[in-house]
């Protein structure tokens, strides 16, 4: 993915970012039932929203920021062990969403959930590390099912 982005007008990344910011505000927006703006309305506010951005970075007589895109660098995690990103979404409703990648970055399995309940943030993080997943190994790489195993949101490794 950071090949392809490299390849980008850095422009042309940034609006791309900023899309899917904005697409993922709205999905929470959505779970949060609040007013969801039509998917058109996603490029002319990205737009607006850089644009506004930059101009309020500017100082009189300065360049926009640049960012090299070619500089980041991935950190593996040693062979056989598997990172798990726990995301918690609280109002009304707890929504968890999980992934799981391999050494080599690659998504191994993903869930979400959402339920009707009321938790602090502290106790939806527990319940998401604690009850919300299984995971089983045992055929060739992580699978998810929701309501299992305890795991910990750190480095697990393969069996």
């Amino acid at each position: 993915m950071l090949h392809c982005f490299s390849h980008l007008k850095l422009e042309d990344l940034g609006l791309f970012c900023v899309c899917l910011w904005k697409v993922w505000s709205l999905q929470n927006a959505d779970v949060h039932e609040s007013t969801v703006a039509r998917e058109v309305d996603v490029v002319d506010w990205a737009r607006g929203f850089i644009h506004d951005f930059h101009g309020g970075r500017l100082v009189k007589g300065s360049m926009p920021p640049t960012i090299s895109f070619r500089n980041l660098v991935w950190i593996p995690l040693d062979p056989g062990m598997y990172k798990i990103n726990f995301d918690v979404v609280i109002d009304r409703l707890v929504g968890f969403r999980t992934v799981i990648r391999d050494s080599e970055g690659f998504v191994m399995a993903s869930s979400s959930q959402k339920i009707e309940a009321t938790f602090s943030l502290q106790m939806a993080e527990a319940f998401a590390i604690s009850s919300e997943l299984a995971i089983d190994t045992g055929r060739g790489g992580p699978t998810l099912r929701p309501g299992g195993a305890r795991a910990q949101p750190q480095h697990l490794k393969k069996n």
